[in-house]
């Protein structure tokens, strides 16, 4: 699917409004990258920690809209992994078509 990014990301917002721009992002490059780190998103997408945990919450299953989940380790650790929801891909597929 030829799509630009400028065009994925407002089919993105028509399908989710107040989506933040970083929770966007996250959840593309999760597309992409499924199962990474906090540290290894922050870096990759030039954000703070801090944004990304903040993203988190927003995507999150907890108190968010249930797009993304994270794998902890040890309590009050930082997540060893980040994933889509089966919620998150379907919205993804829906939205922008198949990765391929």
């Amino acid at each position: 699917m030829d799509l630009t990014l400028e065009n994925a990301y407002a089919r993105l917002e028509a399908a989710m409004p107040g989506l933040s721009t970083q929770s966007s992002a996250i959840i593309f490059y999760l597309w992409e990258r499924d199962g990474i780190t906090v540290a290894r998103l922050a870096k990759d997408l030039s954000l703070g920690q801090s944004v990304v945990r903040r993203a988190m919450a927003e995507l999150g299953e907890d108190i968010g809209v249930g797009l993304v989940t994270a794998q902890y380790g040890a309590a009050g650790s930082m997540p060893q992994s980040v994933n889509l929801t089966e919620k998150g891909r379907e919205l993804l597929t829906t939205v922008l078509g198949d990765p391929e």
